[in-house]
């Protein structure tokens, strides 16, 4: 009888999947759908309510940017059940919420908690656990924000609707905690938590110390922050949340504006996160086999598409949906190829701390796009300038991008 041990790495893959589908997908992926019946009940405007989502983006920031030192405290594992008990809380207490200081208390809360047990940690643990198709792995994990948005935005859409929003952000907050919560307590964070290695080191676990130090080859993060690349990948990552990530919040409010039923504008946020699903994995394998390179120009290209589909849309439901489409390819760019980015410039050895302020340009680019975006919706009632900054974000952020990749730092030290 083999007594070769069960991998736990798959294990892991399934428990992040589970906790990102919850904490993202749901929680962060049906925000839009709130917008319009919130802003309709309580009297708030659209650019009041929607600082919440900007104040969410500054809290995740802030404590993205402190990734590297909570981990050392209280331990990667600790920091992701943490962030899930914050989420789960706050979306709890929207529910009884009627004054928009208390929404913007709230928000700071669930954006400490999504910065705790979302995109980062996670995407931590995964390369932790496999050297080898790692992108695919990854890919995978992240697709799950697609699935979940894609199952439960017609869900929530349609309980909103029936049930009325309090009902259904209180049935949100319960399945967080029940699903993600239990899910955070089983992870494994680290291979020698489990007395194993890496999938792809071929090392056996009497090795495993040796391995680590080949696995965890890279760059400090000191050495990190004096490079041109790592600067300029910073301005890329926040001038494309401005745009791409920030557009998120414009889908549903304006097919709704465009005369578009909510069940429908939910329907097409669902295409949305579908489309979003199946490209985290199929540009994970794109990056696998063809490179960054192609992985970027395949995302980036989507959201001008996107863009341009939701500027002509007016009553035409096929263009809502070609826009969806390609939108959720375009959403892509926020998750799956920037861990791949950190891990082939800079390496693995202080990962998660070099992911932080990553994360925090992601956050900011929100916290200043959607106030902004809201702003001019105010004045001219109708979102064609957010779909514009979307295009010119786009392209600037792209040739960025590339600049970065040629900037690579020299070879990496264990």
């Amino acid at each position: 009888m083999s007594d070769k041990k069960f991998f736990y790495g798959y294990i892991n893959v399934i428990l992040c999947f589970l906790i990102f589908m919850f904490t993202s997908g749901v929680a962060q992926g049906t925000v839009s759908l709130y917008i319009h019946p919130i802003t309709e009940d309580l009297g708030f405007s659209r650019a009041s309510f929607s600082a919440i989502i900007s104040i969410t983006g500054i809290f995740m920031a802030v404590f993205s940017f402190l990734f590297g030192l909570v981990t050392r405290k209280i331990g990667l594992k600790e920091m992701i059940i943490l962030g899930c008990i914050f989420i789960s809380l706050g979306y709890g207490l929207f529910c009884i919420s009627n004054n928009l200081y208390v929404f913007y208390v709230l928000a700071g809360l669930v954006g400490i908690g999504s910065a705790f047990c979302t995109n980062t940690p996670l995407s931590a643990i995964i390369t932790n656990w496999f050297i080898e198709k790692k992108g695919f792995y990854l890919g995978l994990m992240l697709a799950s924000s697609g699935i979940g948005g894609f199952i439960f935005n017609p869900v929530i859409g349609g309980m909103i609707v029936k049930y009325g929003w309090r009902k259904t952000i209180l049935f949100e907050a319960i399945m967080i905690a029940a699903v993600a919560l239990i899910a955070a307590i089983l992870l494994a964070p680290r291979p020698e938590d489990k007395g194993t290695v890496a999938l792809g080191t071929q090392k056996v676990v009497a090795d495993r110390d040796r391995n680590a130090e080949i696995v965890m080859q890279g760059h400090t993060f000191k050495e990190v922050l004096k490079t041109g690349s790592y600067k300029l990948l910073i301005l890329a990552i926040l001038v494309q949340a401005i745009g791409i990530q920030a557009m998120n919040y414009t889908i549903a409010p304006n097919l709704v504006d465009k005369g578009f039923t909510p069940v429908i504008a939910s329907t097409v946020m669902s295409v949305v996160y579908a489309f979003m699903a199946i490209f985290k994995i199929v540009l994970g394998m794109v990056n696998d086999r063809f490179g960054l390179k192609m992985t970027l120009l395949i995302g980036y290209a989507s959201s001008v598409v996107a863009a341009v589909s939701f500027i002509l849309v007016n009553s035409s439901l096929g263009l809502a949906y070609v826009g969806g489409a390609f939108y959720g390819i375009a959403m892509v760019m926020m998750s799956v190829p920037l861990p791949l980015f950190v891990a082939e410039l800079y390496g693995q050895k202080e990962f998660g701390a070099i992911m932080g302020p990553l994360m925090t340009a992601i956050a900011a680019g929100i916290a200043i796009g959607v106030p902004v975006i809201n702003v001019f919706y105010e004045i001219y009632h109708n979102y064609v300038f957010a779909y514009i900054i979307e295009i010119v974000c786009a392209v600037a952020s792209f040739a960025m991008a590339i600049l970065a990749l040629k900037m690579k730092p020299g070879a990496s030290h264990p």
